[in-house]
């Protein structure tokens, strides 16, 4: 039964609660009984964003949640913030958390196989003291401070083991985040569960196939995953 659930979903860089995803996954899981939130994880602002504060968000929005079951959906850079986010936590403040789904998730920024963050760019962004972000939201670039880059330098999800069993959903075709960073992650962890779909980044070509992945495995027997 999912009806006694809570699904928590975050957005993607640039995104926000209104994207076209993180509103699937609310209407799907809404008309299974189950309440959804999406907190913004854009804090302060896009302009002055801190992984740090959108892992505190996120740290904040479970804890609130303890007396219901819960599971976390990060997309992208949300999935990035949900790893740290959950591994941060005291144990004993996240015992309803009972399983993550991460989409086309950022495991390594400086993955030189993504060119997410080359030398060069960081290069420029560091000069500069800023670089431009797309707002999803608003179709404009917005110049997104350094310290971005510095707060993520203390952030490394490769090495990371996941207390909850995970579901990673990653496209074949993925241009943005290398399709062999979740398959090296996902290989060296018993927990996790690895789907391969024939998608780009978003992971929308056909959404019911993604929400219905996510369905079944959240209502999965667990055991086999720990």
């Amino acid at each position: 039964m999912l009806s006694n659930h809570h699904i928590i979903y975050l957005h993607g860089l640039g995104s926000g609660p209104r994207s076209q995803k993180g509103v699937l996954v609310r209407d799907h899981f809404k008309a299974l009984g189950c309440s959804v939130s999406l907190p913004s994880i854009t804090v302060p602002t896009l302009e002055r964003l801190s992984p740090l504060g959108a892992i505190q968000v996120v740290q904040d929005e479970i804890a609130a949640r303890a007396d219901t079951p819960t599971v976390l959906v990060g997309s992208s850079f949300g999935a990035f913030v949900a790893v740290h986010a959950v591994t941060k936590m005291n144990s004993s403040v996240r015992t309803h958390l009972e399983r993550m789904v991460l989409l086309a998730p950022v495991f390594d920024p400086w993955d030189p196989r993504s060119g997410l963050l080359t030398p060069e760019r960081e290069r420029i962004w560091r000069e500069s003291g800023v670089a431009p972000v797309l707002d999803l939201e608003s179709g404009r670039e917005v110049p997104v401070h350094y310290r971005f880059v510095e707060e993520l330098r203390g952030l490394d999800a490769r090495k990371l083991q996941l207390p909850v069993p995970t579901l990673i959903i990653h496209g074949t075709q993925d241009e943005v985040v290398p399709v062999s960073q979740s398959e090296e992650f996902a290989s060296q962890r018993p927990e996790v569960m690895l789907e391969l779909f024939e998608d780009s980044h978003q992971l929308l070509r056909d959404p019911g196939k993604m929400l219905n992945s996510m369905e079944r495995f959240i209502l999965s027997d667990s055991t086999g995953l720990r």
